[in-house]
C-alpha cells in the first residue's frame, strides 16, 4: 500500500484465519514474529535473488528451511495493527520490491 509510509508491499483484504498459500516453490528462510513492524511473518527465497514476504498472521503452518510448493497453504490470515483483516504481501527481486500486482 502506497500510503503507508515504510510499506513496499500490498495488503489483501480478506476473513480471519483464511488459508495463505505460497506464491511459488520455494524454502521458508523465517518464520515467526519479529521487529518487522508486520506481526508474525513469514519469508519464502524462491531462487537467489527473488523473495516473498507474508504477513499479519494469524498462524504459521511451517518452519525455517521447510521447503514449499507454489499454492501450498503456510499460514493463516490475521490482523494489522489497526484491526483490519488482512495479508501483507510483499515481493523482492535482487534487494529491490516489485510491485505484487503484477503477479497476482
Amino acid at each position: 500500500n502506497p500510503n503507508i509510509p515504510g510499506q513496499k508491499g500490498i495488503q489483501i483484504a480478506g476473513t480471519i484465519n483464511q488459508p495463505i498459500k505460497a506464491a511459488h516453490d520455494g524454502e521458508v528462510v523465517f518464520a515467526g514474529a519479529g521487529n518487522s513492524g508486520y506481526g508474525q511473518l513469514i519469508i519464502v527465497r524462491h531462487n537467489a535473488n527473488t523473495y516473498t514476504a507474508y504477513g499479519y498472521l494469524s498462524s504459521i503452518n511451517v518452519k525455517e528451511g521447510t521447503k514449499v510448493k507454489k499454492g501450498q497453504a503456510i499460514a493463516g490470515m490475521g490482523n494489522s495493527f489497526d484491526g483490519r483483516t488482512v495479508l501483507y504481501f510483499e515481493i523482492r527481486t535482487k534487494g529491490q520490491t516489485v510491485n505484487p500486482m503484477n503477479y497476482i
